[in-house]
This record gives C-alpha cells, sequence and structure tokens, in this order.
C-alpha cells in the first residue's frame, strides 16, 4: 500500500465526519482546476486547515498540492478571546445600570440659601 493512500486512510479513520472528508477529497480530484481550504475537525478535538491547488508543470495539471496546518490552538485561544470579551462587555453592560450618578454638593447647585437651581 502506498505511504498517501496510508495517510489518507489514517485521517479519514480520525475525522468527525470521515464521509464528507472522503467525498471532498474525491469532488477535487474529480475537478483539477479546483481550489479548496476548510477546517477539518477530528475526534481527538484536534483542527486542521486543509487547502488544496492544482499542481501544475507549464500549463498542464499534473496532480495536486495539499497543505494542512495545526490550527487546534489557536481557534481554542481565539475563542477564549471571544468569550472574554463578551463577558467584559457584559460586565461594563452591569456597571452602568447600577451605575449611581454623584449627588451634586452645594457648590454645583449655587451657595446655599440661593434661590438659584
Amino acid at each position: 500500500m502506498a505511504w498517501t493512500t496510508r495517510c489518507w486512510r489514517t485521517w479519514w479513520a480520525s475525522s468527525k465526519d470521515p464521509d464528507g472528508f472522503r467525498a471532498k477529497v474525491r469532488q477535487l480530484y474529480e475537478s483539477p482546476e479546483a481550489h479548496s481550504f476548510d477546517v477539518l475537525e477530528f475526534r481527538d478535538g484536534r483542527l486542521f486547515e486543509r487547502y488544496s491547488q492544482p499542481q501544475r508543470v507549464g500549463a498542464e495539471v499534473v496532480g495536486r498540492v495539499w497543505s494542512f496546518r495545526h490550527v487546534t490552538e489557536a481557534r481554542r485561544a481565539e475563542a477564549e478571546l471571544l468569550r472574554r470579551e463578551s463577558q467584559l462587555a457584559r460586565t461594563e453592560q452591569i456597571a452602568g445600570l447600577c451605575r449611581i450618578p454623584p449627588r451634586s454638593s452645594a457648590r454645583t447647585r449655587g451657595k446655599v440659601g440661593s434661590t438659584g437651581p
């Protein structure tokens, strides 16, 4: 069995959506001019970006180039940042609702005993 076939089978077996994974690979091989970018999710929680484009020699398509990038930690950090930003916005909103305006002093109202506002 070829090395690439073993690799594909390992990826398929580990994917959360093995049928979708296979279908996309098949679709790309059936459409040699196609470019593709998507995110693969695996059963163990890992995330990989998958990019594919035609490989050319001159003007002729002779195969496919596949690129995979492990993005699990970056995506988790991004999700945590969004969660914290949302939490901060809620906290600021609550603080704004509870804020009691300062009482005006005699200096800001005018002199004590004056008839002004």
